[in-house]
């Protein structure tokens, strides 16, 4: 019962899916849903080219373990920081722990699933999706992924801490912190306090950077968060705290774990 132009167009469509085994049914939807898919930003057909394109070579075969651990020593050979390396290491290494498979292999649910399963705090998972990230990025440009691959796809955006507004310490409060310091933390509060300074970046401080007689801290661009250089100047009272404590060399802020000692010294100043 098929008009003559109907007949026509049902032979043709037969004649080109002779050898794909695909029924004329089966192919209308699979172009009706890709034709869906892509809404007009591109056609079936320059869609299936360009994914030829970037999966025409065949990639290297790298497990997330062997892959961590080139990333690491190129960063390191790359002069990244101590702690950024140390980032990496804490992330990846555990990454690749519990996912030592191919890194082929990995899907956006894959790593959505681990994400969720991590029992941190939300600002560290973000910070494990972010080196996450980046990793995955490192390996499109090692050639280890194709082009365009992102296992961040539809993966939840986990939230930074939100703070509450920002106040300034009294004088008394300034001074039971300080009496309560231990020595190693001091700098750090001085010169947070009277100086402005981020906790970053007088961590990463020297005491080559301060020069007491001129009275000025020097900020190297790559140990500022804005990667740009800066001077600060010293106020007399922090000169007054510095003197007594400065060196000619090493880290103005000997102890590691400044959050903990931190802490603990503000219990110590609790009513």
């Amino acid at each position: 019962n098929l008009k003559s132009a109907d007949a026509h167009a049902y032979v043709r469509a037969r004649d080109a899916l002779d050898g794909t085994g695909k029924a004329l049914d089966v192919a209308a939807l699979e172009f009706a849903e890709a034709h869906r898919l892509l809404a007009g930003r591109a056609s079936i057909l320059e869609t299936c080219r360009d994914w030829l394109k970037r999966n025409a070579v065949e990639l290297p075969r790298v497990t997330v373990a062997d892959a961590v651990e080139q990333m690491k020593k190129q960063a390191e050979a790359d002069g990244k920081s101590a702690m950024r390396l140390k980032q990496f290491a804490n992330v990846l290494d555990r990454f690749a722990e519990c996912l030592n498979v191919e890194v082929h292999t990995l899907t956006p649910k894959l790593i959505a699933d681990y994400l969720t399963a991590l029992a941190l705090a939300e600002r560290t998972r973000r910070n494990h999706r972010d080196v996450i990230g980046f990793f995955n990025r490192w390996l499109v440009l090692r050639g280890y992924l194709a082009k365009g691959t992102d296992w961040l796809e539809g993966v939840q955006k986990y939230k930074a801490n939100t703070f509450g507004e920002i106040s300034i310490y009294s004088a008394d409060e300034m001074r039971r912190l300080i009496a309560a310091a231990d020595k190693r933390i001091l700098p750090l509060i001085v010169i947070g306090g009277f100086a402005g300074l981020r906790h970053a970046e007088i961590v990463r401080l020297e005491w080559q950077d301060i020069d007491l007689d001129e009275g000025f801290i020097e900020i190297k661009a790559h140990k500022a968060k804005t990667k740009t250089r800066r001077i600060v100047s010293i106020k007399d009272n922090l000169n007054k705290f510095l003197l007594p404590i400065a060196k000619t060399s090493g880290k103005v802020v000997t102890i590691k774990n400044t959050s903990k000692e931190l802490g603990k010294t503000a219990d110590k100043t609790a009513d």
